[in-house]
């Protein structure tokens, strides 16, 4: 189910989850991300930007495979439009203590935190963006019981952090 920058915005500002029913399974996340990968591969190309992925192969989950392939996806895609040419994306995920951790990580510019968050807040870090889409991606990990950070890199770049609970 594909949904239209208006359908995401009426979503989000009347406060609701993108799906109102979620299908929940076990999610395979190294396969999530390979997917994620691959789809985006012709534009990081064009923009000389390596996308790595780096999950373990027991990092899964019981989700909703759409609302989190549409979170990771998202954050992927923020990340390959803020990264310049000769960067990296990186997706690196683990298993440890009961609770899965996927990090995304890029060399663009770092974006504002904690504001990133906020409902509406705007990109920050290319410019004309509503906000839409990192709001979209705090829902969805907070439906799934986990949660979402963003911080500085370093050298440069952001890091995003969701963690999930192993069991959904």
């Amino acid at each position: 189910m594909d949904f239209t920058a208006s359908s995401l915005f009426f979503h989000m500002l009347a406060g609701t989850r993108v799906s109102s029913k979620p299908h929940l399974d076990l999610v395979n996340l190294p396969l999530v991300a390979e997917q994620i990968a691959a789809h985006h591969g012709e534009t990081a190309s064009q923009k000389e930007v390596c996308i790595m992925v780096d999950v373990a192969p027991d990092v899964l989950v019981i989700g909703d495979l759409v609302e989190l392939r549409r979170a990771l996806a998202q954050i992927v895609a923020d990340a390959l439009e803020n990264t310049p040419p000769g960067g990296r994306v990186i997706i690196a995920g683990e298993t440890s203590n009961g609770s899965v951790t996927l990090t995304i990580s890029d060399d663009g510019p770092c974006t504002t935190a904690p504001h990133i968050w906020e409902r509406l807040y705007g990109n920050t870090r290319s410019g004309p963006g509503a906000g839409i889409g990192q709001r979209v991606v705090e829902e969805v990990i907070k439906s799934h019981g986990g949660r979402s950070d963003v911080a500085r890199q370093a050298k440069k770049g952001s890091r995003f952090v969701l963690q999930l609970p192993v069991r959904g």
